[in-house]
């Protein structure tokens, strides 16, 4: 067994989980299989679809542990529908960030990868989101309770950070860019340089 197996499996029993979400494309299958006969419920995010580990059924851990308030919703037809339904959304660090501001959807966000640093930061130091670190893994339930507190109680705070999402990304960038590079075409074809 290798040390950071170990280093999880030592933190899972100290913490009580019953369920492992592992969203990393560090893990192998026999990293998951550990988990899975150390007794804990493992779902596998891997949109890759790199491996055919048979993790435990999403649903049934839903079931079992959402105590009903739990929806998991298969193949939306919208999740831009979804999106503006939703009060507020934990949500990882990548893409779904924009796409929430976009629709002016409250999100407290968690890095889970490296490559969402700049993203989460960003977008933290602008009020678009709440930032929650995963990096002291004993903080964070409280870390995550205070920032959907924080957010929830304050009136104020949802307002803007409502507002913000939708002015940072409102849909218009790409035409901006298009904008831009059409922009710099002419003036190579007119030899008109700019910067």
């Amino acid at each position: 067994m290798n040390d950071e197996l170990q280093a999880t499996l030592t933190f899972l029993q100290h913490q009580n989980f019953q369920v492992v979400v592992v969203d990393s494309y560090k893990f192998d299958e026999d990293y998951l299989l550990a988990l899975c006969q150390a007794g804990y419920w493992v779902v596998l995010i891997d949109d890759l679809a790199t491996m055919s580990f048979p993790c435990h059924d999403v649903e049934a851990a839903a079931m079992q542990l959402g105590d009903g308030r739990v929806q998991l919703i298969h193949s939306p037809t919208s999740v831009c529908d979804l999106m503006l339904d939703c009060d507020l959304a934990i949500s990882g660090g990548g893409q779904t960030l924009y796409e929430l501001a976009a629709t002016g959807t409250l999100a407290v966000a968690i890095k889970l990868a490296e490559n969402q640093e700049k993203n989460v930061a960003c977008m933290d130091g602008m009020g678009m989101i709440k930032r929650v670190d995963l990096e002291n893994t004993s903080m964070f339930a409280d870390s995550l309770v205070e920032a959907l507190r924080l957010v929830m109680e304050n009136s104020n705070l949802r307002r803007e950070m409502s507002i913000i999402g939708r002015k940072k990304v409102d849909g218009l960038g790409a035409k901006r860019v298009a904008s831009i590079i059409t922009s710099r075409v002419r003036d190579i074809e007119f030899g008109r340089f700019s910067n």
